[in-house]
């Protein structure tokens, strides 16, 4: 009932910012930005950010009071204008390219091992896909499956034993360190532990200018300008700019990860795992940045991820990871609409899923 009759604006807000495997749909984060931990207006702490909201709204806290039967309860004076949830079927007009002209990111062959005195583990064997700019490519599988490795080689941080990778039909280097500054610059990385990936004694406003100022050359005045806007981007406050990563919660440490990567301007962006750390809103609206970035600058995503709900929401193709080893890949609507590989069905019956019982998307 609360989930598909829901009343309140802050609940609406958030089912409609919850991705869904069976359900895609374009997705809406909450505007604006949540109140910081002891902060507390006097009146509704919705309020600052709802759409509905009147003056008595920030005044005082709203009684708790029935809405349609005496078990559902809601705490809002404007109940009754809340818009019901509806599913759209349309996602935010991506389309796919047929592989004309030369990819922008091609992968080819790849090989990649971890070496360790209890002996060699194979991460990644003979995989081998392209992404056109604008398209999202997502890396599907369980923990050891190698897309984090895939990732790292594509990034210039793990060395393959075996394959090729090109941007633009130019093969790279393997390391990072032997590539050009302005191939460093293109393709970017967002880890999944912003507790590691951030330099805790950098403020998060030089965090984020660095790669504007080291791989854009923009003056230190300009690139503090750019960071300021990007954070305003992934809804983080314009005080936090002065904040170092340790004052931080997990979910505002990734989105200042999210922000330095886009502070590069890359042309490839490799997210791994980017939005675990947030809230659905909060991951709404950075998927809705990345989706924007998409349309607008032709970023194109290798998309880390074991949430079909959110891969679903961004990528065009798929590969279906287990072991290292590709077990099903192709266009992401046919994946998951008709999954031929039973580890591939395994992991989508696994999914959670907010379709309603006995729906047909629910039956598939």
């Amino acid at each position: 009932m609360v989930l598909r009759a829901s009343h309140h604006p802050y609940t609406r807000g958030l089912v409609g910012s919850v991705p869904d495997h069976r359900w895609p749909q374009r997705l809406h984060g909450i505007p604006g930005t949540a109140v910081g931990v002891g902060v507390r207006p006097p009146g509704c702490a919705f309020a600052p950010r709802c759409a509905l909201r009147i003056e008595a709204c920030e005044i005082a806290v709203p009684e708790l009071e029935p809405t349609t039967n005496d078990t559902h309860m809601v705490r809002c004076i404007r109940w009754q204008m809340v818009e019901p949830v509806v599913v759209s079927r349309e996602v935010d007009g991506r389309t796919i390219t047929e592989g004309s002209g030369v990819p922008l990111l091609e992968v080819k062959g790849l090989r990649a091992v971890h070496r360790s005195r209890q002996g060699d583990v194979i991460a990644a064997s003979d995989i081998s896909f392209s992404v056109q700019s604008g398209e999202a490519v997502a890396l599907v599988g369980e923990s050891g499956s190698g897309k984090t490795t895939i990732g790292r080689c594509i990034s210039g941080l793990h060395v393959p034993d075996a394959g090729r990778i090109l941007l633009r039909g130019i093969e790279l280097a393997p390391e990072a360190g032997q590539r050009p500054r302005d191939i460093r610059r293109q393709i970017q990385i967002v880890f999944q532990n912003p507790y590691d990936s951030l330099n805790p004694r950098r403020r998060v406003i030089d965090e984020v200018a660095r790669p504007a100022q080291i791989l854009r050359n923009l003056s230190r005045k300009d690139a503090e300008a750019e960071a300021i806007s990007l954070l305003d981007q992934v809804q983080l406050p314009t005080k936090i700019a002065r904040s170092f990563p340790p004052e931080l919660s997990g979910g505002e440490r990734q989105r200042v990860a999210i922000a330095r990567a886009l502070a590069a301007h890359p042309s490839v962006m490799i997210c791994d795992e980017v939005t675990s750390a947030l809230d659905v809103s909060v991951q709404a609206t950075v998927l809705e940045l990345l989706a924007q970035l998409q349309r607008d600058l032709g970023l194109a995503l290798v998309f880390i991820s074991h949430d079909l709900g959110v891969v679903a929401n961004v990528a065009t193709q798929a590969l279906v990871l287990e072991s290292g080893i590709v077990k099903e890949q192709g266009l992401l609507r046919d994946v998951l609409a008709n999954p031929v590989d039973d580890y591939t069905r395994r992991l989508i019956d696994a999914a959670p899923s907010l379709a309603p019982a006995g729906s047909p998307e629910q039956r598939q």
